[in-house]
């Protein structure tokens, strides 16, 4: 009797473990997507050696929000949070879990799987940026959403890891072996140059960076004309900047600009500012109330009826 039993004991064991391996191999192959970007993004499009949708993607800051909408499991939220950690651990980047309104990345989880173009796959998640601001330095990503759309079915959370990247900017690639290949294995590994991706992004401060980009002038007898143009190519908003004109050391006056987001441009023309008869260079100097990540584009020396455009 305790040998039939043990042996009813040894088989049930060998099919336990038989269901928990086929668990882990899906039958039918795992597709992991893109989110369908924003058609009217101005960006240009261009990969970078990162292999990201555009050139220099990343959030403002390193601490990133993200919160989950109502609908999510237990288990989805589970894999979504190991998926931050081993970014948090591998790389420059901080997580912050919001309620899902206040969230820069919305994570959100349907029982409503979308057909998938490959016939006998299925989407298993979709994920990318939702607004993009492009400053001319960086393409900074503002919000993005995931969609998880099945659990996870590997040991680690490959599907929430996928589509985080995606988030964060990064495309497909066509390496089978890399988290970011578009069907998913369960031996799969984030790539090192991801990572060295993020920290080379990250490692820039989150500063502004106000531009003089285009501007010329004209003078007439002791009267100075001119148009300026001041974008923040920056990380984050300007606070309060002023543009100083001058003439040698000499301040002829001060104009107030206001705080400038980032990506936005100003233009200024001014008509028949007084100066002296015999000078015959203007210097113009944008003054931000913090620190910027680079200072030194913020003058500009012009002589009368010069015309200079910076791209």
């Amino acid at each position: 009797m305790k040998a039939a039993l043990g042996v009813i004991a040894l088989l049930l064991a060998f099919a336990g473990a038989g269901y928990f391996l086929y668990m882990q191999l899906p039958t039918v192959p795992i597709t992991l997507q893109v989110m369908p970007q924003d058609d009217n993004l101005s960006v240009p499009h261009q990969y970078s050696a990162s292999k990201q949708f555009y050139s220099n993607m990343r959030f403002a800051t390193h601490a990133i929000t993200y919160g989950f909408e109502e609908a999510c499991s237990d288990k989805k939220r589970v894999s979504v949070r190991e998926a931050v950690f081993i970014l948090e651990s591998e790389s420059a980047l901080d997580f912050i879990e919001q309620p899902v309104r206040d969230a820069q990345v919305d994570v959100l989880c349907s029982e409503i799987w979308p057909e998938p173009k490959q016939t006998g796959h299925f989407i298993a998640g979709e994920g990318g940026p939702t607004e993009i601001i492009n400053t001319t330095l960086y393409s900074v990503i503002r919000e993005g959403k995931i969609s998880l759309y099945r659990d996870e079915n590997c040991d680690r959370p490959l599907i929430a890891l996928h589509e985080i990247l995606h988030v964060l900017g990064f495309d497909h690639n066509s390496n089978p072996h890399s988290i970011l290949y578009p069907i998913l294995d369960c031996a799969q590994e984030l790539d090192r140059y991801i990572v060295e991706s993020i920290n080379a992004l990250y490692e820039e401060e989150s500063l502004p960076d106000l531009v003089i980009m285009n501007a010329n002038a004209t003078k007439e007898r002791r009267y100075v004309s001119f148009s300026i143009e001041i974008v923040n190519r920056g990380l984050v908003e300007s606070g309060n900047a002023k543009l100083d004109v001058l003439e040698g050391d000499r301040v002829l006056r001060t104009f107030d600009l206001g705080n400038l987001d980032i990506g936005v441009r100003k233009t200024l023309s001014v008509q028949n500012l007084k100066a002296s008869r015999s000078g015959s260079e203007i210097r113009f100097r944008v003054v931000s109330s913090s620190r910027e990540l680079d200072e030194n584009n913020n003058y500009l020396a012009l002589s009368a009826a010069e015309e200079r455009n910076y791209g």
